[in-house]
């Protein structure tokens, strides 16, 4: 009976291509951004309105879905992102919210591009990793932890990194 159960959660885990990894709760901080508007147009002009301890770093519309936003910022040492959807030209309500981790020495957070899902770069997400000396790395070798935003929920969903490579970027 116990086998039973271990198969039927594996092909559970399978079947659902690691979607199924439990989303912690959003952290206090975190959760102050959720649900709020901002205006983009002043955004390189004034300091994020909606955090002084945090510096705008960018962002950009999602491929493949126009109507949503992925905006960077740096707080405190940590990268934070936002997803958002655009509700007027310059209008965004802020979805989602996730503060990374510290990187420890060694890490950077890349995105795809610079990795891929299935040996694919058609899912926008990103990713925790240490190259250290290798030109790629997997779950096993270093990437440590991924997220992808999803419009269809409006979360910044965990990611398991089991099909996830990253390619260390070849120099300009």
């Amino acid at each position: 009976m116990k086998t039973m159960v271990l198969v039927l959660a594996a092909g559970f885990g399978i079947a659902f291509g690691g979607s199924c990894v439990a989303d912690p709760v959003r952290t206090e901080f975190e959760q102050s951004f959720i649900g709020r508007e901002w205006n983009q147009r002043f955004v390189h002009e004034d300091a994020y309105p909606l955090s002084e301890r945090c510096e705008y770093r960018g962002g950009s519309v999602m491929p493949m879905h126009d109507s949503f936003v992925i905006e960077s910022f740096l707080c405190d040492g940590q990268q934070l992102e936002l997803l958002g959807q655009i509700i007027s030209p310059r209008k965004v309500l802020v979805l989602d919210a996730v503060l990374f981790p510290k990187l420890e020495k060694g890490e950077r957070i890349m995105m795809s591009g610079d990795c891929e899902l299935r040996r694919k770069i058609d899912k926008f997400f990103f990713a925790i990793v240490n190259l250290g000396k290798r030109d790629a790395v997997n779950w096993k070798t270093g990437v440590k932890a991924a997220w992808y935003p999803n419009p269809e929920t409006g979360k910044i969903e965990k990611l398991s990194t089991r099909n996830i490579v990253c390619f260390r970027p070849t120099p300009p």
